[in-house]
């Protein structure tokens, strides 16, 4: 169609120039005088046209010619020229001046070269398919496009045949291959998007079309009329004819992006960018029968002052102060590329932003993808929350606006991707971007001092915000020093799911006491829970923060998962655990809501120990739980709640390696359950006659239970050592830490095997009751010496009072003896002793009593049995004395001291190394050797004695049979073996002693001396029991009695002894000694026998 119109117009040319040339002539004078009209001939000009184009017809309303000279070339000038078909007006041009070729006309053809169009009104429409028309209007008087019926049905053709003319050939039937250009001026053009419904004005529009070879150059001039603001458009550009591609360039000037979202949905995000923008714009478009359709389109645009609308979530306009863009955008809008968008933020008097934007969207009409980078330049952090839109990330935005405070950001960068099944339904889908941030101030959880002078990472992605510090430090306003941070991450996560979440790590490192201060801070107050007081802790910690909570505005404290880690060094607590602090502290410590577990070593109260802590903080069945592996010496077993008696020397001596647990309860009770192996320990258990020394194996637990620190129950201990001891039981303790209860379930030890319960009554009485097969008494008696002994005790002072009831079948102080079948009924008052009875068999079969109970105000003892050389043996005074009838008397004195009177008749002494010693010494040889064999016997020895702390005082001692008779008097220590006795020896003591009944004579014969005889022998013997050599002064034997103690001023001085408390000898009372709980130990073996 194009072609037919083309040859319709040159037809017409052809017409319009014959009729001029046969009016040649006569129009040659009055073309000199100026414009020729035509409008007489113009039906003959619209008959000649009428053929040209089938349907359609040429309508001129006024023609005329203007041709001044030959060297010019002819214009002929139309005027109201109108192309009609049967659906109405194809093209309107108001003025048309068409150059005719002189080119042409020399060579006999009449043909246009130049053709201008004035006035038209051009109309260019964008369908909803995509494709462009191009047509003209008719003249309108007012701004906007006409709306008349004569609005052109389908100007396209007849607009891109006049285009097509100019790439025409020239042969006999185209004469348009003269025509080197179109111009059409002061012209409307009016752009109208039929999709949007958009349409622009351009009232003074200039045009034009020049040859270029095969191809047609244009330029143009369009100020644009857009909501009634100006703005405008030079276009230059090239059509290739044989490729019907047309290119383009653009030059804007004003030009509002955001006008011309809405032509098509692939630029639907031009109207975030509303302001206006100048630059170029380079277009290419392929031309087709009746439309043109874009191939491509470069754009480099600037602009200033203006706003960026963001879209929902966002939905919020943005103050810019200038943009810079650079892109394309490929065929049917379906892909387009941003190579770079910088944009100025104006952000007032505070600091504004500057972000560059590159991106790509792919696919826009079919499944489409869009890709950006983003770069922002130094930005505020309170910029930074300005410029942050909400509903975008709307809780991690908020969290920050809330927790981040001062510094700044540098080196961010981002990268987003977005694909969808439509733009409409486009979605994020990778997310990934950083930025660097300094100076800023973080508050990870309210109450806590916030973190200060941090330098961070922060990283985005797609559900996901992170900050990763490497600097700062957390302020302490006690110390004014602070926690350095190490490292951290701040975490929000599961973003824009139905339950986003945050979690903030932080690493710490710097004083205990301080670390102690920041988890002591509410809502944590770990310290307090634990009974810490943070400013008296000292140390090196390394601490781990771990928060993790909902992020939502109104956050509770039950919704906040809080765990704390720590490595600690060198730490000191004052009154950790047991009242007893902790030093020289190398820990790991674990803390959450619920409590705190700690490991390491540690030295409490001094002591090396490792330890596992654990303490609840809200519920658990316990408060604080302490398992500690340790070393316990003597004083550390104290230091550690085992107080009582039974843990500390004489009953272990050593250290014990122990496994202790201990656990804290909050109603001030607590338990220990403790393990001991005992190997490198001595024990030592009077009460059972057993001891163990250091080396031997032995194991002990123990299970107490504790009231306010202070030992108040052992409801189980059980002491072995191999197949020797074997002891377990219970114990209770009173709020003072005196024993309220004991029970021995077991008590095997050595040859020791019984059973008992000690109960502490209502009245205050201790109430012991013991039974079993063997008791080995033998270290209890000489212990309880040796204490009195050691601790000079004040026989004064309050006693305790104590009922014992005993039983045993076998008892025994000394291995040569023992008592059996024992029944003991024992009391003891605040005063002291009140009453003692004590029945038994000696070797066997013999009767042996002991009683003691109040007399007249006095405590007086009586003892007898038939055996009295069985009771020796077994209560482990001699090994050497055999039979006898034993009595013994006497009187337990206030201080605690016992005096009395012992006596055995019909006597019989074997061996005896002491006395064979001594009688050695005398030169008595057959009597040693008598004792040495079947024994000597005597009639009566007799005793009398005191005793008070370990030492016993003989007062005029005496025994004596037929053959010999001996007197003595002095001391013997049972602390050190030491005795310090002088006496007589009376050879044939029936004969000598016989005439000291002679009156007068016989004194002067045998002296003063009790027992003494004629012929008698003095002696000393002091020294240790076991080795001391006795002295006797033979000359003693032939000096009359009264004369006899002369010889003794040559001797030596006596040695200065332990004073013996001795009484006088007319002061002893007539009845023999000591009870049997204030009986001394054995006499230590006198040598061989």
């Amino acid at each position: 169609m194009a072609i037919g119109l083309t040859r319709y117009w040159v037809r017409a040319f052809e017409a319009v120039a014959l009729a001029l040339f046969l009016a040649i002539a006569l129009l040659s004078w009055r073309l000199s005088k100026g414009p020729l009209p035509l409008d007489a001939i113009s039906p003959y000009i619209e008959n000649a046209l009428a053929g040209a184009q089938p349907g359609v017809s040429l309508k001129i309303g006024h023609a005329s010619l203007n041709w001044t000279s030959l060297l010019e070339q002819p214009t002929l000038t139309v005027e109201d020229v109108r192309a009609v078909d049967r659906k109405g007006v194809v093209a309107v041009l108001p003025r048309m001046v068409v150059q005719l070729s002189v080119a042409a006309f020399m060579r006999g053809t009449i043909a246009p070269e130049a053709v201008v169009l004035t006035n038209p009104t051009l109309r260019v429409a964008r369908h909803a398919d995509g494709t462009f028309t191009l047509g003209f209007e008719p003249p309108s008087t007012t701004t906007q496009p006409s709306e008349s019926e004569e609005t052109p049905v389908d100007s396209n053709a007849f607009a891109t045949g006049l285009i097509s003319a100019l790439t025409q050939p020239a042969d006999a039937d185209n004469r348009a291959a003269y025509l080197s250009s179109i111009a059409i001026t002061d012209t409307r053009l009016v752009m109208f998007d039929e999709k949007s419904g958009r349409r622009w004005l351009v009232p003074k529009a200039s045009l034009t079309l020049s040859r270029a070879g095969p191809d047609v150059v244009l330029n143009a001039t369009l100020p644009v009329i857009d909501d009634e603001k100006p703005w405008s458009i030079n276009v230059s550009g090239r059509y290739a004819a044989q490729a019907k591609t047309l290119a383009l360039s653009l030059k804007l000037d004003g030009f509002r992006p955001a006008g011309i979202a809405g032509l098509a949905p692939q630029l639907a995000p031009l109207s975030a960018i509303d302001l206006r923008v100048s630059g170029t714009v380079s277009a290419s478009l392929m031309l087709l029968e009746s439309a043109a359709r874009m191939d491509r389109l470069d754009f480099d645009l600037k602009g200033d002052h203006g706003l960026l609308r963001l879209p929902a979530p966002a939905a919020r306009d943005y103050p810019v102060r200038s943009l810079a863009a650079k892109g394309s955008i490929s065929s049917a809008f379906d892909r387009i590329a941003l190579d770079q968008l910088h944009l100025e933020m104006d952000g007032g008097d505070e600091h504004g932003m500057s972000l560059t934007v590159s991106g790509l969207g792919d696919k826009l009409n079919t499944q489409p993808v869009v890709s950006a980078d983003i770069a922002i330049d130094d930005l505020s952090l309170k910029a930074l929350k300005s410029y942050w839109p909400a509903g975008i990330k709307e809780n991690a935005r908020s969290w920050i606006a809330a927790n981040l405070n001062n510094g700044g950001l540098s080196q961010t960068h981002m990268h987003v991707a977005l694909a969808g099944p439509s733009l409409d339904a486009l979605a994020v889908s990778d997310l990934d971007g950083s930025s660097v941030l300094s100076g800023v101030s973080v508050n990870y959880l309210k109450g806590l001092p916030q973190v200060e002078d941090t330098f961070a990472v922060m990283r985005l992605t797609p559900g996901e915000v992170t900050l990763a510090l490497s600097e700062g430090h957390v302020p302490d306003s006690l110390s004014g020093k602070g926690l350095l941070i190490h490292d951290g991450l701040i975490r929000m996560f599961d973003l824009g799911s139905n339950h986003e979440q945050a979690r903030v790590t932080l690493n710490l490192a710097g004083d205990l006491g301080e670390a102690m201060r920041l988890i002591d801070y509410k809502p944590l107050g770990y310290a307090s829970a634990m009974g810490i007081d943070p400013s008296k802790v000292t140390g090196g910690a390394k601490v781990h923060l771990d928060f993790t909570f909902p992020l939502i505005s109104d956050l509770k404290l039950d919704q906040l998962r809080i765990a704390v880690t720590a490595n600690v060094d060198g730490a000191k607590v004052p009154d950790a655990a047991l009242g007893q602090p902790l030093t020289d502290s190398h820990l790991s410590m674990a803390l959450d809501g619920a409590g705190m577990d700690v490991k390491g070593t540690v030295a409490l109260a001094g002591i090396p120990a490792t330890i596992v802590w654990r303490e609840n903080f809200g519920g658990g069945a316990f408060r604080s739980r302490y398992e500690v592996d340790s070393v316990l010496g003597n004083a550390a077993r104290s230091l550690v709640g085992l107080t009582a008696d039974i843990f500390a020397p004489p009953y272990i001596d050593g250290p014990a390696r122990t496994h202790m647990v201990y656990v804290a309860k909050r109603d001030g009770t607590g338990t220990i359950e403790s393990e001991a192996d005992l190997k490198d320990a001595a024990l030592f258990i009077n009460q059972f006659g057993w001891h163990k020394d250091a080396g031997i194996p032995a194991q002990a637990t123990v299970t107490a239970k504790l009231v306010q620190n202070h030992l108040a129950q052992v409801s189980a201990f059980h002491l072995t050592s191999g197949d020797v001891a074997d002891i377990s039981g219970s114990a209770s303790f009173t709020d003072t830490g005196a024993v309220k209860s004991l029970v021995l379930a077991k008590g095997d030890a050595g040859d020791s095997h019984f059973t008992g319960e000690l109960i502490l009554g209502d009245d205050g009485v201790y109430h012991l009751k013991v039974r079993g097969a063997a008791f080995n008494s033998t270290y209890f008696w000489s212990e309880l010496g040796h204490d009195e002994a050691r601790e000079n005790a004040d026989a004064s002072k309050t006693k305790t009072p104590l009922e014992i009831q005993a039983a045993f079948d076998r008892m025994w102080l000394a291995k040569d003896g023992d008592f059996r079948n024992v029944r003991l009924i024992f009391r003891q008052g605040v005063g002291g002793i009140e009453h003692v009875d004590f029945a038994s068999n000696v070797d066997g079969a013999a009767p042996f009593t002991f009683i003691l109970d109040p007399q007249d105000g006095k405590r007086l003892f009586h003892g007898a049995s038939t055996d009295g050389g069985g009771v020796v043996r077994a209560v482990g005074l001699f090994s050497d004395f055999a039979g006898g009838n034993l009595t013994i008397n006497g009187e337990l004195l206030p201080d605690g001291s016992v005096k009395g009177k012992a006596e055995i008749t019909n006597l019989k002494v074997t061996q005896a190394p002491v006395l064979a010693r001594l009688l050695s010494v005398a030169s008595l040889g057959g009597i040693v050797d008598e004792l040495r064999g079947k024994g000597i016997s005597f009639k009566l020895l007799r005793v009398p004695f005191t005793y008070k702390k370990s030492m016993i005082t003989v007062h005029n001692g005496e025994m004596f049979g037929s053959g010999l008779g001996l007197t003595g008097k002095g001391t013997y220590s049972f602390a050190d073996s030491i005795m310090d006795f002088d006496g007589t020896i009376i050879p044939a003591y029936t004969i000598n002693n016989a005439l000291s009944s002679i009156p007068l004579l016989g004194h002067l014969l045998t002296g003063s001396e009790k027992g003494g005889g004629v012929l008698a022998m003095t002696y000393q013997y002091r020294g240790d029991v076991a080795t001391a050599q006795p002295s006797v002064n033979p000359l003693a034997a032939l000096t009359p009695g009264i004369l006899r103690h002369i010889f003794d001023i040559f001797r030596g001085p006596r040695p200065k002894a332990a004073p013996s408390q001795d009484v006088p000898a007319e002061s002893a009372p007539n009845e023999p000694a000591a009870p049997a709980s204030n009986l001394p130990g054995p006499v230590p073996d006198a040598g061989p026998k």
